[in-house]
């Protein structure tokens, strides 16, 4: 499940700044897997059930940031603002899928202002659908 990540990383394609991953099942940055070149951070849980980590080129400057419960990530890498989300899935409660998406505008938003100058990067797994639940496309 993890050799793509040592195959990708050992090619001769530029290595990425930051590798984001959603659904570690990890509550410690130790129980992380190694890969050379990169630092992890991991926000996860007791129950190993949800999990963020970015991980960022050592080469790099780099300062974790913030977390919100385990779905949340953000750190400043080079002249980015990286933040993670992993979204409720799609068979979640819909106020559970509202509240996350609440929730990450205002950890954006609380982030940036940390490092007004950085480029956002957002990424991560957002597969909860809201839309036909009553909402329009205004909200």
């Amino acid at each position: 499940k993890r050799v793509w990540i040592h195959e990708a990383l050992s090619s001769n394609a530029p290595l990425p700044a930051a590798i984001c991953i959603t659904e570690t099942h990890l509550d410690k940055a130790e129980n992380m897997p190694k890969i050379d070149g990169y630092t992890p951070w991991l926000e996860g849980s007791s129950t190993q059930a949800t999990g963020v980590a970015i991980y960022y080129r050592n080469v790099l400057k780099a300062k974790r940031l913030d977390s919100q419960g385990d779905r949340l990530l953000a750190g400043t890498i080079g002249n980015l603002l990286v933040i993670l989300g992993y979204a409720p899935s799609e068979s979640a409660k819909r106020e559970n899928k509202e509240a996350f998406y609440m929730d990450l505008v205002a950890f954006i938003r609380r982030n940036h202002e940390k490092c007004p100058n950085h480029e956002i990067v957002l990424a991560g797994d957002f597969d909860a659908q809201i839309a036909g639940q009553g909402h329009t496309t205004s909200n």
